[in-house]
């Protein structure tokens, strides 16, 4: 563990840097609007794509998670969670899961909070509640794949034309925006590979309880909210790393963690502050939507917001991993 998250000539703790140099949480979500306003075309790329989610036909879990209701039928009291976790899933649609909400694409998206009854009376949408499995996951491994496309070419954007990072002639090479998709994908499975490793234990505990019908692994998955909690403000920069200093998953994972343990209460009120932002504004957004006017302006509104957030922690980010001298970090790399 240390050598990945500490250690060496970059650890922040053998670096004396005064934290003044560095804007403040207010000042940095300033400067990230700021850089927006300047260049507003940056947010094109996640505008089409919850638009794109919002008018495209509808493609429903139900199969899926009918099949796992069938499973848990019958099976004892340990099973009623699986079958309330199917049942709850089930009014889910598979482009929003995988192509907005996949931690890959990594933004706050409105479009999933947005009623669709708006469009099913307007006559825009269709709607598939129950297509075979197999298209099921085509569909998925799609939408995936889009989201993917999507998300480096929006990061790419906001580094090159809101950061000054990296060169406009990057995106039309395909070579490194293949480079960069192999790399956010490697580190939305290093994501994956460490909460699987969290939870394993607990994990192991519930399939016990399933199989021998025993419950109480609640009061497990309620403590595992401590380390998820933990991981998710240490790697929170993680994917802004990234594209800031174009390094790998784990050297992403590394720089995030080193910034934030020595801007930590800094790096605590940036995250609260912007989770309290996008929450309130999603809740204020879903009011607005109540027809196709509405909904349109409800998305464009929100991403806005959301990309402006999300170049305020770039800038947060950059800013103190060139103060701690990050090996990872190198302007226009």
């Amino acid at each position: 563990m240390r050598n990945l998250f500490g250690g060496g000539r970059s650890d922040p703790s053998s670096v004396a840097k005064d934290d003044d140099k560095a804007p403040g949480v207010v000042d940095t979500l300033g400067l990230g609007y700021a850089t927006l306003v300047a260049k507003p075309l940056v947010m094109l790329p996640l505008l089409i794509a919850e638009l794109l989610v919002v008018f495209s036909p509808r493609v429903a879990l139900t199969p899926a998670t009918d099949a796992l209701e069938r499973l848990a039928n019958g099976r004892g009291q340990g099973w009623v969670e699986v079958r309330g976790i199917a049942s709850w899933m089930s009014g889910y649609d598979v482009t929003e899961l995988t192509a907005l909400q996949a931690p890959l694409i990594g933004t706050p998206a409105v479009a999933p909070s947005l009623s669709r009854d708006v469009l099913g009376s307007s006559g825009w949408h269709l709607s598939f509640s129950s297509p075979p499995v197999a298209a099921l996951m085509l569909v998925a491994l799609l939408a995936l794949a889009v989201g993917l496309f999507v998300s480096v070419v929006y990061r790419m954007l906001l580094t090159s034309h809101g950061l000054g990072i990296g060169s406009t002639r990057d995106l039309a090479d395909p070579r490194v925006v293949g480079a960069l998709s192999l790399r956010l994908a490697g580190w939305g499975l290093a994501i994956v590979g460490l909460v699987t490793l969290v939870s394993m234990p607990v994990l192991v505990v519930t399939g016990l309880g399933l199989i021998f019908g025993f419950g109480g692994s609640q009061i497990l998955w309620i403590l595992m909210l401590i380390p998820f909690a933990w991981g998710f403000v240490h790697f929170y920069f993680s994917i802004h790393a990234l594209f800031v200093d174009r390094s790998g998953p784990f050297e992403a994972l590394r720089s995030s963690y080193l910034v934030v343990r020595r801007y930590f209460w800094q790096s605590v009120q940036f995250i609260a502050t912007t989770m309290l932002i996008m929450t309130g504004m999603t809740f204020a957004l879903q009011q607005l939507a109540t027809s196709l006017g509405g909904m349109v302006a409800a998305i464009v509104i929100n991403t806005f917001v959301a990309t402006g957030i999300v170049v305020a922690a770039m800038l947060f980010y950059r800013d103190r991993a060139r103060q701690l001298g990050l090996p990872a970090y190198a302007l226009g790399r």
